[in-house]
Protein backbone atom coordinates (compact mmCIF):
# COMPACT_ATOMS: atom_id res chain seq x y z
CA UNK A 1 0.00 0.00 0.00
CA UNK A 2 1.74 3.26 -0.60
CA UNK A 3 1.94 6.22 1.13
CA UNK A 4 -0.88 7.70 0.01
CA UNK A 5 -3.42 5.03 -0.03
CA UNK A 6 -2.59 4.58 3.62
CA UNK A 7 -3.24 8.01 4.74
CA UNK A 8 -6.67 8.07 3.35
CA UNK A 9 -7.65 4.79 4.83
CA UNK A 10 -10.41 4.04 7.14
CA UNK A 11 -12.72 6.31 8.77
CA UNK A 12 -11.90 9.89 7.84
CA UNK A 13 -13.90 13.37 7.99
CA UNK A 14 -13.64 16.08 5.39
CA UNK A 15 -11.57 18.80 6.23
CA UNK A 16 -13.74 22.38 5.87
CA UNK A 17 -12.46 24.94 4.02
CA UNK A 18 -12.52 28.34 4.89
CA UNK A 19 -12.14 31.45 3.09
CA UNK A 20 -9.83 34.02 4.21
CA UNK A 21 -11.48 38.12 4.07
CA UNK A 22 -10.98 39.91 1.30
CA UNK A 23 -8.53 42.38 3.33
CA UNK A 24 -6.99 39.50 4.91
CA UNK A 25 -3.61 39.64 2.40
CA UNK A 26 -0.75 41.61 4.64
CA UNK A 27 0.95 42.26 1.40
CA UNK A 28 -1.82 44.74 -0.19
CA UNK A 29 -0.70 48.49 -0.04
CA UNK A 30 -4.60 49.05 0.63
CA UNK A 31 -4.61 47.01 3.97
CA UNK A 32 -5.46 49.76 6.93
CA UNK A 33 -2.31 47.91 8.79
CA UNK A 34 -0.20 48.20 5.86
CA UNK A 35 1.44 51.39 7.30
CA UNK A 36 2.84 49.93 10.84
CA UNK A 37 5.71 48.40 10.48
CA UNK A 38 6.84 46.16 13.50
CA UNK A 39 10.61 45.40 14.43
CA UNK A 40 11.24 41.60 13.39
CA UNK A 41 13.63 39.32 15.24
CA UNK A 42 16.12 38.25 13.25
CA UNK A 43 18.30 34.94 13.79
CA UNK A 44 21.32 35.40 13.09
CA UNK A 45 23.69 32.15 13.86
CA UNK A 46 24.10 29.37 11.57
CA UNK A 47 22.40 26.04 12.62
CA UNK A 48 24.63 23.27 13.32
CA UNK A 49 23.72 21.39 10.53
CA UNK A 50 24.73 24.28 8.13
CA UNK A 51 27.82 24.27 10.25
CA UNK A 52 28.75 21.20 9.47
CA UNK A 53 28.70 21.30 6.16
CA UNK A 54 30.36 25.31 6.62
CA UNK A 55 33.65 25.32 8.10
CA UNK A 56 34.14 28.90 7.73
CA UNK A 57 30.63 29.77 9.92
CA UNK A 58 32.48 29.15 12.97
CA UNK A 59 34.27 32.59 12.14
CA UNK A 60 30.59 33.82 11.36
CA UNK A 61 29.41 32.77 14.51
CA UNK A 62 32.11 33.97 16.66
CA UNK A 63 31.93 37.74 15.23
CA UNK A 64 27.96 36.79 15.95
CA UNK A 65 28.92 36.08 19.58
CA UNK A 66 31.63 39.23 20.04
CA UNK A 67 28.32 41.71 18.32
CA UNK A 68 26.46 40.23 21.15
CA UNK A 69 28.66 41.32 23.69
CA UNK A 70 29.34 44.81 21.97
CA UNK A 71 25.46 45.26 22.07
CA UNK A 72 25.32 44.84 25.85
CA UNK A 73 28.00 47.61 26.27
CA UNK A 74 26.74 50.08 24.11
CA UNK A 75 23.16 49.92 25.69
CA UNK A 76 24.61 50.19 29.12
CA UNK A 77 25.96 53.22 27.73
CA UNK A 78 23.41 54.63 26.35
CA UNK A 79 21.51 54.17 29.45
CA UNK A 80 24.28 56.35 31.22
CA UNK A 81 24.09 58.57 28.51
CA UNK A 82 20.59 58.93 29.04
CA UNK A 83 20.79 59.03 33.08
CA UNK A 84 23.44 62.04 32.45
CA UNK A 85 20.80 63.95 30.27
CA UNK A 86 18.32 64.16 33.63
CA UNK A 87 20.76 65.54 35.40
CA UNK A 88 20.68 69.08 35.98
CA UNK A 89 21.78 70.93 32.89
CA UNK A 90 23.84 73.76 34.57
CA UNK A 91 27.43 74.32 35.43
CA UNK A 92 28.79 76.27 37.64
CA UNK A 93 32.17 78.65 36.43
CA UNK A 94 33.61 81.64 37.25
CA UNK A 95 33.30 84.82 35.06
CA UNK A 96 36.37 86.94 35.92
CA UNK A 97 35.63 90.62 35.48
CA UNK A 98 38.21 93.43 34.39
CA UNK A 99 38.02 97.08 34.81
CA UNK A 100 40.20 99.72 32.93
CA UNK A 101 40.07 103.22 31.54
CA UNK A 102 41.81 105.84 29.04
CA UNK A 103 42.11 109.24 29.18
CA UNK A 104 42.82 111.70 25.67
CA UNK A 105 42.73 115.19 25.06
CA UNK A 106 43.19 116.31 29.15
CA UNK A 107 45.62 118.77 27.97
CA UNK A 108 42.96 120.93 25.56
CA UNK A 109 40.72 123.68 26.27
CA UNK A 110 37.68 121.89 27.71
CA UNK A 111 35.95 124.74 25.35
CA UNK A 112 37.75 122.89 22.19
CA UNK A 113 34.58 121.00 20.16
CA UNK A 114 36.94 119.28 17.78
CA UNK A 115 39.43 117.62 20.48
CA UNK A 116 37.57 117.78 23.84
CA UNK A 117 38.70 115.89 27.33
CA UNK A 118 37.26 112.68 27.53
CA UNK A 119 37.57 109.51 29.26
CA UNK A 120 36.52 105.00 28.57
CA UNK A 121 35.78 103.18 30.89
CA UNK A 122 36.39 99.47 30.10
CA UNK A 123 34.37 96.68 31.67
CA UNK A 124 35.45 93.41 30.47
CA UNK A 125 35.10 89.45 30.97
CA UNK A 126 35.69 86.37 30.54
CA UNK A 127 34.68 82.69 31.86
CA UNK A 128 37.71 80.80 33.18
CA UNK A 129 39.12 77.78 31.65
CA UNK A 130 38.49 74.67 33.91
CA UNK A 131 41.70 72.85 34.34
CA UNK A 132 43.51 71.00 32.10
CA UNK A 133 43.09 66.72 32.38
CA UNK A 134 43.77 64.07 29.75
CA UNK A 135 40.30 65.14 28.56
CA UNK A 136 40.47 68.45 28.30
CA UNK A 137 37.33 70.31 27.35
CA UNK A 138 36.74 73.03 24.72
CA UNK A 139 37.41 76.30 26.22
CA UNK A 140 33.59 77.77 26.57
CA UNK A 141 32.81 80.00 23.38
CA UNK A 142 30.61 82.44 25.82
CA UNK A 143 30.78 86.80 25.66
CA UNK A 144 30.77 88.51 28.75
CA UNK A 145 27.21 90.01 28.24
CA UNK A 146 24.97 87.11 27.65
CA UNK A 147 25.79 86.64 31.58
CA UNK A 148 24.35 90.22 31.96
CA UNK A 149 20.68 91.30 31.98
CA UNK A 150 21.59 95.03 32.83
CA UNK A 151 24.30 96.87 34.02
CA UNK A 152 23.95 100.88 35.80
CA UNK A 153 27.25 103.04 36.16
CA UNK A 154 26.65 105.68 38.78
CA UNK A 155 29.85 108.04 38.17
CA UNK A 156 30.74 111.44 40.48
CA UNK A 157 33.48 113.68 40.95
CA UNK A 158 35.76 112.80 43.69
CA UNK A 159 35.61 116.43 45.23
CA UNK A 160 31.77 116.28 45.28
CA UNK A 161 31.34 119.43 42.57
CA UNK A 162 29.03 117.62 41.08
CA UNK A 163 25.71 115.28 41.48
CA UNK A 164 26.37 111.66 40.35
CA UNK A 165 25.13 110.98 36.84
CA UNK A 166 23.71 107.85 36.12
CA UNK A 167 24.66 105.59 33.00
CA UNK A 168 22.50 102.12 31.98
CA UNK A 169 22.90 99.57 29.94
CA UNK A 170 20.11 96.32 29.32
CA UNK A 171 20.21 93.67 27.43
CA UNK A 172 17.75 93.70 24.18
CA UNK A 173 16.69 90.88 22.60
CA UNK A 174 18.49 89.70 19.53
CA UNK A 175 21.25 92.16 20.31
CA UNK A 176 24.94 91.12 19.65
CA UNK A 177 27.29 90.18 22.38
CA UNK A 178 30.48 91.14 22.79
CA UNK A 179 33.59 90.42 25.97
CA UNK A 180 33.29 93.85 27.12
CA UNK A 181 31.59 97.07 27.38
CA UNK A 182 32.77 100.44 26.71
CA UNK A 183 31.32 103.81 28.16
CA UNK A 184 32.63 107.06 26.84
CA UNK A 185 31.80 110.40 28.04
CA UNK A 186 33.66 113.90 28.53
CA UNK A 187 35.32 115.07 31.32
CA UNK A 188 38.80 116.17 32.83
CA UNK A 189 38.73 114.90 36.69
CA UNK A 190 39.03 111.73 38.40
CA UNK A 191 35.52 110.30 39.01
CA UNK A 192 34.57 108.01 41.67
CA UNK A 193 32.48 105.18 40.16
CA UNK A 194 30.28 102.55 41.44
CA UNK A 195 29.43 99.48 38.40
CA UNK A 196 26.05 97.26 39.56
CA UNK A 197 25.57 94.24 37.81
CA UNK A 198 22.73 92.01 37.09
CA UNK A 199 23.32 88.42 36.18
CA UNK A 200 21.33 86.54 33.98
CA UNK A 201 21.43 83.36 35.46
CA UNK A 202 19.73 80.26 33.43
CA UNK A 203 17.81 79.45 36.51
CA UNK A 204 16.06 82.38 38.52
CA UNK A 205 17.41 82.66 42.15
CA UNK A 206 15.89 84.31 44.85
CA UNK A 207 17.90 85.90 48.34
CA UNK A 208 15.80 84.40 51.27
CA UNK A 209 14.50 86.24 54.72
CA UNK A 210 16.30 85.62 58.27
CA UNK A 211 13.19 83.46 59.16
CA UNK A 212 13.26 81.42 56.36
CA UNK A 213 16.55 81.00 56.21
CA UNK A 214 16.64 79.32 59.99
CA UNK A 215 14.44 76.86 57.99
CA UNK A 216 16.35 76.46 55.29
CA UNK A 217 19.95 76.80 56.11
CA UNK A 218 19.41 78.85 52.25
CA UNK A 219 20.69 82.16 51.53
CA UNK A 220 20.23 82.13 47.91
CA UNK A 221 18.19 79.62 46.03
CA UNK A 222 15.86 78.55 43.48
CA UNK A 223 12.24 78.32 44.74
CA UNK A 224 11.94 74.33 44.13
CA UNK A 225 14.95 74.05 45.83
CA UNK A 226 13.90 76.23 48.97
CA UNK A 227 10.27 74.06 48.99
CA UNK A 228 12.41 70.85 49.01
CA UNK A 229 14.39 71.90 51.92
CA UNK A 230 10.87 73.31 53.61
CA UNK A 231 9.74 69.14 52.80
CA UNK A 232 12.55 67.60 54.38
CA UNK A 233 12.10 69.75 57.72
CA UNK A 234 8.18 69.08 57.87
CA UNK A 235 9.01 65.61 57.45
CA UNK A 236 12.05 65.18 59.94
CA UNK A 237 9.57 66.98 62.58
CA UNK A 238 6.81 64.45 61.35
CA UNK A 239 4.28 67.75 61.30
CA UNK A 240 1.86 66.29 58.61
CA UNK A 241 -1.30 65.88 60.07
CA UNK A 242 -2.41 61.72 60.10
CA UNK A 243 -5.77 62.32 58.48
CA UNK A 244 -5.30 64.77 56.01
CA UNK A 245 -1.27 64.76 54.26
CA UNK A 246 -1.81 67.99 52.66
CA UNK A 247 -2.28 69.69 56.36
CA UNK A 248 0.62 70.27 57.71
CA UNK A 249 0.55 71.97 61.51
CA UNK A 250 3.50 74.38 62.44
CA UNK A 251 6.00 73.91 65.11
CA UNK A 252 7.44 77.31 67.29
CA UNK A 253 9.72 78.24 64.50
CA UNK A 254 7.20 78.19 61.74
CA UNK A 255 4.82 79.92 63.43
CA UNK A 256 7.11 82.87 64.20
CA UNK A 257 7.78 82.80 60.19
CA UNK A 258 4.87 82.01 58.65
CA UNK A 259 2.34 83.58 61.19
CA UNK A 260 -0.02 80.90 60.93
CA UNK A 261 -0.93 77.66 63.27
CA UNK A 262 -1.38 75.41 60.06
CA UNK A 263 -1.49 75.27 56.34
CA UNK A 264 -1.73 73.28 53.26
CA UNK A 265 0.94 72.11 51.25
CA UNK A 266 -0.50 73.26 47.54
CA UNK A 267 -0.56 77.17 49.18
CA UNK A 268 2.96 76.97 50.49
CA UNK A 269 4.15 79.17 47.11
CA UNK A 270 2.05 81.87 48.01
CA UNK A 271 3.39 81.92 51.74
CA UNK A 272 6.81 81.91 50.71
CA UNK A 273 6.29 84.62 48.20
CA UNK A 274 6.82 87.64 50.87
CA UNK A 275 10.08 85.70 51.78
CA UNK A 276 11.88 85.52 49.02
CA UNK A 277 13.34 88.79 47.01
CA UNK A 278 15.51 89.20 44.24
CA UNK A 279 18.92 87.79 43.95
CA UNK A 280 21.74 90.68 45.27
CA UNK A 281 23.34 92.26 42.33
CA UNK A 282 27.34 92.69 41.69
CA UNK A 283 28.46 95.63 43.26
CA UNK A 284 31.98 97.43 42.01
CA UNK A 285 33.59 100.22 43.08
CA UNK A 286 36.38 102.04 40.72
CA UNK A 287 37.91 105.15 40.27
CA UNK A 288 38.47 106.60 36.91
CA UNK A 289 41.67 108.67 36.69
CA UNK A 290 42.30 111.29 33.82
CA UNK A 291 45.73 111.83 35.08
CA UNK A 292 47.70 109.56 33.00
CA UNK A 293 46.47 107.84 29.54
CA UNK A 294 45.73 104.52 30.59
CA UNK A 295 44.73 102.86 34.19
CA UNK A 296 44.24 99.61 34.62
CA UNK A 297 42.58 98.16 38.07
CA UNK A 298 45.30 96.02 39.79
CA UNK A 299 41.93 94.18 40.96
CA UNK A 300 39.87 91.47 38.85
CA UNK A 301 36.84 90.17 40.44
CA UNK A 302 35.59 86.64 40.31
CA UNK A 303 31.30 86.06 39.92
CA UNK A 304 29.96 82.92 40.08
CA UNK A 305 28.01 82.39 37.43
CA UNK A 306 25.65 79.14 35.42
CA UNK A 307 26.52 78.02 31.74
CA UNK A 308 24.76 75.45 29.97
CA UNK A 309 26.41 71.89 30.26
CA UNK A 310 27.82 71.55 26.32
CA UNK A 311 27.97 67.86 26.27
CA UNK A 312 24.07 67.54 26.92
CA UNK A 313 23.54 68.90 23.15
CA UNK A 314 26.23 66.65 22.42
CA UNK A 315 24.71 63.17 24.30
CA UNK A 316 21.02 64.49 22.62
CA UNK A 317 22.61 64.21 19.19
CA UNK A 318 24.32 60.73 19.77
CA UNK A 319 20.84 58.94 21.05
CA UNK A 320 18.84 60.81 18.47
CA UNK A 321 21.06 59.14 15.25
CA UNK A 322 18.35 57.46 13.29
CA UNK A 323 20.47 57.26 10.29
CA UNK A 324 23.07 54.59 12.55
CA UNK A 325 19.99 52.32 13.50
CA UNK A 326 18.77 52.26 10.07
CA UNK A 327 22.06 51.27 8.44
CA UNK A 328 22.43 48.45 11.20
CA UNK A 329 18.53 47.23 10.49
CA UNK A 330 19.33 47.19 6.74
CA UNK A 331 22.10 45.20 7.79
CA UNK A 332 20.17 43.03 9.75
CA UNK A 333 17.86 41.83 6.51
CA UNK A 334 20.61 41.39 4.36
CA UNK A 335 21.63 39.01 6.56
CA UNK A 336 18.67 37.28 7.84
CA UNK A 337 17.91 36.74 3.61
CA UNK A 338 21.53 35.59 3.12
CA UNK A 339 21.16 32.86 6.04
CA UNK A 340 17.88 32.06 4.03
CA UNK A 341 19.78 31.69 1.02
CA UNK A 342 22.25 28.96 3.02
CA UNK A 343 19.37 27.24 4.56
CA UNK A 344 17.25 26.60 1.09
CA UNK A 345 21.06 25.59 -0.53
CA UNK A 346 21.38 23.14 1.89
CA UNK A 347 17.72 21.97 1.22
CA UNK A 348 18.91 21.88 -2.86
CA UNK A 349 22.02 20.22 -1.61
CA UNK A 350 20.14 17.29 0.60
CA UNK A 351 17.17 16.55 -2.19
CA UNK A 352 19.95 16.14 -4.72
CA UNK A 353 21.97 14.37 -2.65
CA UNK A 354 19.12 12.09 -1.53
CA UNK A 355 18.14 11.41 -4.88
CA UNK A 356 21.74 10.40 -6.51
CA UNK A 357 21.86 7.53 -3.63
CA UNK A 358 18.37 6.18 -4.72
CA UNK A 359 16.52 7.90 -7.24
CA UNK A 360 13.39 5.29 -7.91
CA UNK A 361 12.76 5.39 -4.11
CA UNK A 362 12.91 8.77 -3.68
CA UNK A 363 11.02 9.96 -6.75
CA UNK A 364 8.65 7.45 -5.13
CA UNK A 365 8.36 9.22 -1.95
CA UNK A 366 8.65 12.57 -3.40
CA UNK A 367 5.65 11.95 -5.96
CA UNK A 368 3.75 10.89 -2.77
CA UNK A 369 4.62 13.98 -0.46
CA UNK A 370 3.81 16.65 -3.10
CA UNK A 371 0.43 14.44 -3.84
CA UNK A 372 0.00 14.45 0.06
CA UNK A 373 0.60 18.82 -0.31
CA UNK A 374 -1.27 19.18 -3.28
CA UNK A 375 -4.40 17.84 -1.52
CA UNK A 376 -4.29 20.11 1.30
CA UNK A 377 -3.79 22.67 -0.49
CA UNK A 378 -6.73 21.99 -2.71
CA UNK A 379 -8.65 20.89 0.53
CA UNK A 380 -9.55 17.31 -0.94
CA UNK A 381 -7.25 15.66 1.50
CA UNK A 382 -9.52 13.58 4.01
CA UNK A 383 -7.62 12.86 6.96
CA UNK A 384 -7.93 9.64 9.39
CA UNK A 385 -8.43 11.00 12.74
CA UNK A 386 -7.69 7.87 14.70
CA UNK A 387 -4.18 7.47 12.72
CA UNK A 388 -3.41 11.21 13.62
CA UNK A 389 -3.91 10.77 17.05
CA UNK A 390 -1.09 7.92 16.82
CA UNK A 391 2.47 8.71 16.73
CA UNK A 392 3.27 6.35 13.92
CA UNK A 393 1.38 8.39 11.89
CA UNK A 394 4.35 11.55 11.98
CA UNK A 395 6.80 9.09 11.60
CA UNK A 396 6.43 8.55 7.70
CA UNK A 397 8.72 8.56 5.42
CA UNK A 398 6.48 12.12 3.77
CA UNK A 399 6.94 13.84 6.99
CA UNK A 400 10.37 15.13 7.06
CA UNK A 401 9.70 16.56 3.52
CA UNK A 402 6.64 18.04 4.47
CA UNK A 403 8.08 19.54 6.94
CA UNK A 404 10.78 20.90 5.16
CA UNK A 405 8.94 22.18 2.42
CA UNK A 406 6.44 23.96 4.91
CA UNK A 407 9.24 25.57 6.83
CA UNK A 408 11.45 26.65 3.54
CA UNK A 409 8.08 28.13 1.85
CA UNK A 410 7.14 30.22 5.70
CA UNK A 411 11.09 31.14 5.21
CA UNK A 412 10.71 32.66 1.43
CA UNK A 413 7.72 34.45 2.47
CA UNK A 414 9.26 36.48 5.42
CA UNK A 415 12.55 37.07 3.21
CA UNK A 416 10.28 39.03 0.57
CA UNK A 417 8.33 40.53 3.62
CA UNK A 418 11.77 42.18 4.95
CA UNK A 419 13.02 43.17 1.82
CA UNK A 420 12.37 46.88 0.87
CA UNK A 421 9.82 47.46 -0.91
CA UNK A 422 10.00 50.31 -3.97
CA UNK A 423 8.91 53.69 -3.06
Amino acid sequence: MNPVQQANGGNHHPIERRQAPVDYNPTNSNHPNRSIRFKRPYERTISEKVAQLIPESKLYNDLVTMERKLDAVLLRKKLDFQDQLGSPSKQKRTLRIFLSNTASNQHEDPQNMENFPSWTLKVEGRILDVPTTSHAKKPLNKKFTQFLKSMYISVQPEDGSEPAQLIEWKQQPNQPNFDGLEIKRKGNKNLSCKITLNLSNLIEKFQTSPGLREITNLESATKSEIIGSIWEYLQFNKLQDPNDRLLFHCDALLKRVFGCDNFRFPLLTSILNQHLFPSKPVNLHYTIRVDQEQTISPYAYDVEVEVEDETRAKLSQILGNSQTQKQIIEFDEKIAANLSAITNSKLKREFLQNFSQSPVNFINKWVASQSKNLEVIFGDSQVNLEQVRKGSYFEQDLVPDAVNQYLATKIQKNVANNLPRPM
